[in-house]
């Protein structure tokens, strides 16, 4: 290396070339640390975003898949519900076969009611001999009436209970039904907060490349 005086590396570093070598040398040098600085706070959007990214997919994955769970849900109760409405049918049918036979017997237990009526009538009307048959005829008519009146009894019973029956089926299948409606409505949420999720994880992915791509450009820089 070839020494150089004092006076002359004076003389060189006050000249006007080397104050401006100088001032752009300091401004290169200023661009540099800049861009080191804009290229590190790029890689660290671009990982943010890329995480984020990664944080909204796993999200809208799993807002999709309880969508699909509260929706094969609301399938079953909408089908207990359907099979409530069957049975309530089935019963239906039940309850008009005992309702008819129930009216028979009423029918019936109206006939021997007047039956024995019109028999003590007789007995009131009849001659003092003729009153032991007619006696043993009014026993017989209230045997009958008697048997009729607990047959009926029963199948008024039966039919009241069918009727119950009919009822709370319809009620069981409505309250299934309401179930299923409600699963329903929140399976359609979960589907709008996945989709809305997946288009959030698409946006920051794009989001993350460009930023990656703007952190090449400042490393090239």
């Amino acid at each position: 290396m070839k020494s150089v005086r004092l006076g002359d590396l004076r003389e060189l570093l006050e000249s006007t070339a080397f104050t401006a070598w100088w001032g752009e040398w300091q401004r290169a040098a200023s661009a540099v640390r800049d861009a080191g600085l804009r290229h590190a706070d790029l890689v660290a959007q671009a990982e943010l975003m890329a995480l984020r990214s990664e944080i909204a997919q796993r999200a809208a994955v799993d807002a999709f898949t309880r969508s699909g769970e509260t929706e094969d849900e609301g399938t079953r109760w909408s089908a207990e519900a359907q099979g409530e409405e069957n049975h309530a049918l089935a019963l239906v049918g039940e309850y008009e076969e005992q309702r008819t036979r129930t009216s028979d017997l009423w029918v019936r237990l109206g006939g021997a009611e007047k039956a024995l009526e019109e028999r003590r009538e007789a007995k009131g009307r009849d001659r003092p001999r003729a009153k032991e048959p007619l006696e043993a005829g009014i026993r017989e008519a209230e045997r009958q009436r008697e048997a009729l009146a607990a047959e009926y009894g029963a199948a008024d019973r039966k039919r009241a209970r069918l009727w119950d029956d009919v009822e709370s089926a319809w009620a069981e299948s409505f309250e299934r039904s309401l179930v299923a409606a409600e699963h329903d409505l929140v399976a359609r949420r979960f589907r709008r907060d996945a989709e809305r999720l997946f288009a959030e994880a698409e946006e920051r992915r794009a989001r993350a490349k460009q930023l990656a791509a703007d952190a090449d450009a400042a490393q090239r820089e």
